[in-house]
Order: C-alpha cells, then structure tokens, then sequence
C-alpha cells in the first residue's frame, strides 16, 4: 500500500462516522481531485466503504468514506 493511501485509512480509522473526499484532501493537504480518485479505487479494492452521505443539512449529496473493519 502506498504512504498516501496509509494515511488516508489511518484518517478514516480516527473518525468512526467516516468522511467526505474534500475533508480527507483537506487533512492530507492534497487536491480533491487526487484524493477522489485514490478513495474510490481504495474502496474498489476493498479496503474502504464508501455510502451516499450529506455533511450537514442543506448540503449537497456526497460520498462518505470509512475504512471497513477487517477480523484477524
């Protein structure tokens, strides 16, 4: 895994209720764009969940993302 998508899970894995692309790119200091695209193969691969969410109310659709809980 790359350092960027580690810390993109390490993030997610401090915020139970998960997070919007923007505020992920927000926290790395990288562009939404970027941070979009690496969040949505993460979550192709299996690694994160990715649900319809709002971030308040009034607020447009987005995507929420939230690392999935792995069984060891």
């Amino acid at each position: 895994m790359s350092k960027q998508a580690e810390q993109i899970c390490e993030i997610l894995r401090s915020e139970p209720n998960g997070l919007p692309a923007r505020e992920v790119a927000r926290l790395l200091g990288a562009s939404n764009e970027s941070i979009n695209s690496r969040l949505s193969k993460l979550a192709a691969y299996g690694l994160l969940k990715k649900i319809p969410g709002r971030t308040g109310s009034n607020v447009h659709r987005c995507a929420i993302y939230s690392v999935l809980e792995t069984t060891s």
